[in-house]
């Protein structure tokens, strides 16, 4: 176990390559876990869990049409499903009793269809079920449950459990039933959501529950809705809780409670609101357990009750009883009860998907415009907000005629899509013929002898499909010399797919090839002292000519001179080339020596330091490379040993080390640079709420010793966190703590500890006593955010001692600072 601690707040880092830099400037030690904003966990909503994908192949697949029933179109027992069943369609399918996915591969995919379980519950009993809606409706009489290890995932749905509408959805009056999750996995994603009773997700450690972009009501079984209506019953009948015991998180998404106790965090549930609203009428908001994210908006007709740890920040709120526990951090000014209703606009029902019309089908002249302004544009009626018609073409264009598919499909504002199809008959095309000008006879030179064929455009005028254009190269005949030259006959000849045939031709005159010279001629140059001396480099010369006119290719030079490392020197490199007609080309340049360059330090120089106090006030020198960045005979380098020397003063201590050189010339170079030692105690906070400081010393009045501290801190922690300043420094394996109480104010504790990281839940032991009571006492938390356990013995003892050997933690009290 490495324990590692945080700096004060805005501390600078002495030594980059042992710190982090935090937001805000404050500087952490090594192996510290830096916690983002508390507003990070809203930065993105969760990813569908890959169960919420179905699978390719299913052994079940049903087309629901109209009004049909389980039995009457899937089959099998609707209350023991094992298997894979897709449904698709806009129809409603009906089950009587129990629908229970009792088997670990059993998957339920609902795509479009509305599904009613009537007389009897929705289960997804197996670990490993599963049940998928997408763009559908799920409505039952009796209550939806999940066990352990299942999935549900519902995305651009619409969700009723129970009965909500007065008169009855399912005739026969009102039916109270339950969304119960006892361990399972749910996601919902844009869905309209009502539940007759409770929404309870269970205390399982597999539990969890995302909201994104969700509408819901709860407890809501009358007329009036208990998303709009103010505060207060909304009927007589109406009850209902949000009950959370494992991690629930809403994200965009709004909850309306009607009569009841209300929301009700446990202590062993989590809720994240990201940009989310929750109203209860005439009832209270609880919580034991964690709540966090931000933009929340709260309306709350009776009490706020938090006796756990809220760190979500809250936009507005409006609590109509006595709020008590710990407020929410940073909370705004309260809002009026009418106020907070812009929070919460009534829920949307889902609407009907697109319906397509395309326009007939037509012939079209070759060359015509076969845009929709021309053959028609597709209809649409129903869709989901704003309606956007596309259309697509697919067919092989061709000249002699052809015919274009062209889809249409509407996608509404929920992305459901309908599509139909719309055939255009393209008639035949015209011939094509050759682009002018026409290209004439031309000459070209040597090098570009013999000439390859180039392309040749024709059309016959036409758009799209009826377009017959591209380009045909040519055939050449001919020959000529690199003396003589010569002449070539270029011709083009295309045949298009109705067997009609064009033609043209010109005359190519090649000429003589031309002499050659030298490419890029080299001016005089300076070469420092190592690059000397020089060798011999190549020339290229070219006629810039191509294939047999071409006379290229390399000479080698010749070097005459000489040089000395301190005066430097001079040499002439020479080029000579006599090409086959026995004409020749020469070219040459003076080639300077630099003299050798003195030598320096290589960088990066070493800069200030800065060491801890156990270091001791010995430091090893060092040493430093120097070169004046030659080769062979003008080369100075080696290295040179550093001297070091104190600078007494104060704790911290200071030290110079220098590094001096001489080179054969007498040219000296020296570099310095400090050494600054650091003090060995700091001081911080445990938790945001503690503030606090600490007075001490870097030194003790002996090896080993140090003190005396003086410490002061407010706040008070709980048995799962705590909130203390305190004077720290880092421990890494066994060690041993001894320390004399003195005195505190306030009756305050006093003490000694080892924990494992600056976590307010972190593990640790530590043991302490007061001025006023003669009492010690010692306290543990042997698990993260666990249970912290404290004894206590009544001893007069003010002299306090702690070991660590491995994992094991003893702590003893002396009266006199001596073994007993």
């Amino acid at each position: 176990m490495k324990i590692a601690w945080r700096t004060s707040a805005g501390a600078t880092c002495a030594n980059s390559t042992n710190c982090n830099n935090y937001p805000g400037g404050q500087c952490w030690l090594a192996n510290i876990i830096v916690v983002d904003a508390p507003c990070a966990v809203c930065n993105t909503p969760p990813a569908p869990y890959a169960q919420c994908t179905p699978p390719a192949t299913f052994a079940t697949e049903r087309v629901v049409t109209g009004n049909q029933t389980w039995a009457g179109l899937v089959g099998g027992s609707a209350s023991a499903i094992t298997t894979t069943i897709k449904l698709t369609g806009t129809g409603i399918l009906t089950v009587s009793g129990d629908l229970d996915l009792t088997g670990s591969g059993a998957v339920l995919y609902v795509d479009g269809p509305e599904l009613r379980v009537v007389g009897g519950n929705f289960k997804i009993e197996a670990s490993g079920a599963r049940a998928i809606f997408v763009n559908a409706r799920l409505r039952t009489t009796g209550n939806t449950e999940q066990k352990p290890g299942s999935f549900l995932c519902i995305t651009g749905s619409e969700v009723e459990i129970g009965d909500e509408i007065a008169g009855g959805l399912f005739s026969g009056g009102s039916t109270s039933a339950n969304y119960q999750n006892d361990g399972g996995k749910s996601y919902f994603d844009n869905v309209v959501l009502n539940i007759t009773s409770n929404l309870q997700l269970s205390s399982s450690s597999t539990g969890e529950a995302i909201f994104i972009d969700v509408c819901g009501e709860i407890g809501d079984r009358g007329a009036n809705n208990a998303m709009t209506t103010a505060f207060g019953v909304t009927d007589g009948d109406d009850s209902g809780n949000l009950q959370n015991g494992r991690v629930m998180q809403f994200y965009n998404s709004r909850f309306a409670l009607a009569n009841g106790s209300g929301v009700q965090n446990e202590g062993s549930g989590t809720m994240t609101f990201c940009e989310s609203a929750v109203k209860v009428n005439n009832g209270n908001f609880q919580n034991s357990g964690i709540i966090n994210g931000c933009g929340m908006c709260l309306g709350i007709e009776d009490q706020i009750q938090n006796n756990g740890t809220w760190t979500a920040s809250i936009s507005s709120w409006y609590a109509g009883g006595t709020t008590s526990g710990t407020l929410p951090i940073n909370p705004p000014a309260e809002s009026t009860a009418a106020a907070i209703l812009s929070c919460f606009p009534a829920c949307e029902p889902l609407c009907n998907p697109p319906v397509i019309t395309c326009p007939g089908n037509t012939t079209v002249a070759c060359g015509a415009s076969t845009a929709p302004a021309a053959t028609g544009t597709a209809t649409a009626t129903n869709g989901c907000g704003t309606v956007i018609i596309t259309s697509s073409d697919a067919g092989t264009p061709s000249a002699c005629g052809y015919t274009i598919t062209r889809t249409w499909t509407a996608t509404d504002a929920n992305n459901n899509t309908s599509s139909c199809n719309q055939f255009i008959t393209v008639s035949p095309a015209a011939p094509a013929s050759f682009a002018t000008p026409l290209p004439g006879n031309i000459s070209i030179a040597c090098g570009a002898a013999p000439p390859t064929g180039t392309p040749l455009s024709y059309s016959n005028g036409a758009t799209g499909a009826c377009l017959i254009s591209g380009s045909v190269t040519s055939q050449i005949t001919g020959s000529f010399t690199a003396c003589a030259g010569g002449t070539f006959t270029e011709t083009w000849t295309f045949g298009d797919a109705c067997d009609r045939t064009i033609s043209h031709s010109r005359t190519i005159t090649v000429q003589p090839a031309p002499a050659a010279s030298f490419v890029s001629l080299p001016g005089d140059i300076t070469i420092s002292c190592s690059q000397a001396p020089p060798a011999p480099s190549s020339l290229n010369y070219s006629n810039g000519q191509m294939g047999a006119c071409l006379i290229s290719g390399s000479v080698t030079s010749q070097i005459t001179g000489s040089f000395t490392a301190c005066a430097g020197g001079t040499f002439t490199e020479t080029w000579a080339f006599g090409d086959a007609c026995d004409r020749t080309i020469s070219h040459s340049r003076t080639i300077t020596v630099q003299p050798a360059p003195a030598a320096s330090f290589i960088g990066p120089l070493p800069g200030d330091i800065t060491v801890s106090c156990s270091v001791g006030e010995t430091l090893p020198t060092s040493s430093l490379s120097y070169s004046n960045g030659q080769t062979g005979a003008c080369t100075i380098s080696g290295s040179v040993t550093s001297s070091i020397t104190r600078n007494l003063q104060a704790c911290p201590a200071v030290f110079v080390e220098t590094w001096t050189f001489a080179d054969l010339c007498g040219r000296a170079i020296t570099h310095s640079r400090n050494i600054i030692v650091s003090v060995l105690w700091d001081n911080g906070n445990i938790s945001a709420s503690a503030n606090g400081n600490g007075v001490y010393s870097c030194s003790g009045p002996s090896a080993g010793l140090f003190g005396p501290f003086q410490v002061t801190s407010a706040g008070y922690g709980g048995h799962f966190a705590d909130i203390k300043h305190f004077v720290y420094t880092q421990l890494s394996g066994d060690g041993q703590i001894i320390a004399q109480f003195v005195s505190a104010t306030n009756a305050g504790f006093g003490g000694i500890m080892i924990r494992e990281t600056l976590n307010p839940g972190s593990k640790k032991v530590n043991v302490r006593t007061q001025s006023s009571m003669n009492n010690v006492q010692r306290e543990v938390r042997a698990t993260t955010n666990g249970m912290e356990v404290t004894q206590q013995w009544t001893r007069t003892h003010k002299w306090l001692r702690l070991d660590r050997t491995g994992n094991v933690f003893n702590a003893y009290t002396s009266p006199t600072g001596k073994p007993q």
